[in-house]
């Protein structure tokens, strides 16, 4: 006769209430996405078969691209949220038909990294955001482009910069904690006006201004470490911010056929002051600077 197992009942529920459990726990789980669309440009993000597995990123994964050579998109997920986005090597520029926001976070540090090899450009109509609490890291060179803006201004985020930066749009920063620019780094502001980012300048870091025409900058009222004016195309006479001041050296390259004023406040330079043939600086204002 067979024997009936105490207790079979509660003891299968459970099993099956577990084996659930699981299989939604590891639905939950953020896949990884690695880049295997090749080189070249009108490259499509949407389209699974251009990454490893044959499955297009979604909200939640992690994304890593290791190809080198030039990655141009031309199209974009549109507004998202991803773990993380890694740059191992490739020159990788983003480009979208319409506004969209990629928003990183949620996964173990670094939630947003450029390696040395790598390079990453924010172009037409893509912005980076960095999420609460995220963690991102440049040790290679990032661009942002006219009309691009890269965010690290969240609750406890913090952009780390060991490469180059290159800022032609926005970097939204109002805390000098989330934003260090470390040493043997430099922060290229390129274009004329806009604003220098609020950050912790490295007594060995650079901020550099080349393309000033007309209008200068404002933000500039921070102690840097290198500050070094090469603007060819300067036309109109310009004054440094108050409050500027300068924990290493000042270098006026090019001042293009005007002048660079110390008008507004008078500021101590910490090593060298550099002016070259091709530069001009102004000493002046009432009551008198030095």
């Amino acid at each position: 006769m067979k024997k009936s197992l105490p207790n079979s009942k509660p003891f299968v529920i459970s099993l099956v209430t577990l084996i659930l459990f699981l299989f939604n726990s590891s639905a939950g789980f953020a896949a990884l996405r690695t880049w295997n669309g090749g080189t070249g440009g009108g490259k499509n993000w949407t389209t699974g078969a251009n990454w490893v597995g044959g499955v297009a990123p979604v909200g939640g994964d992690d994304i890593v691209f290791a190809t080198a050579g030039t990655i141009t998109f031309s199209t974009m997920p549109g507004n998202v949220t991803y773990g993380s986005l890694l740059i191992n090597d490739g020159n990788i520029t983003f480009v979208h038909s319409s506004a969209m926001t990629m928003t990183l976070g949620s996964a173990a540090d670094p939630d947003f990294e450029i390696l040395f090899a790598g390079s990453l450009t924010l172009g037409a109509n893509v912005n980076i955001t960095l999420a609460a609490s995220a963690f991102a890291r440049v040790s290679g060179n990032f661009t942002i482009n006219a009309g691009s803006t890269y965010n690290t201004d969240a609750a406890s985020a913090l952009t780390n910069v060991f490469g180059v930066i290159t800022n032609k749009g926005i970097i939204t920063c109002t805390t000098a904690s989330k934003l260090l620019i470390s040493s043997g780094s430099v922060y290229n502001h390129n274009q004329n006006g806009g604003n220098i980012p609020t950050a912790t300048w490295d007594i060995n870091s650079s901020m550099t201004l080349t393309a000033l025409t007309t209008t200068h900058p404002t933000g500039g009222n921070q102690t840097f470490g290198n500050l070094t004016y090469t603007c060819p195309g300067m036309t109109s006479d310009l004054s440094m911010a108050n409050g500027v001041a300068v924990a290493s050296s000042l270098t006026v390259d090019n001042t293009g056929t005007a002048r660079l004023l110390l008008t507004a406040g008078s500021f101590t330079v910490g090593g060298d002051l550099n002016i070259s043939f091709t530069g001009s600086m102004v000493v002046s204002n009432t009551p008198d600077r030095t």
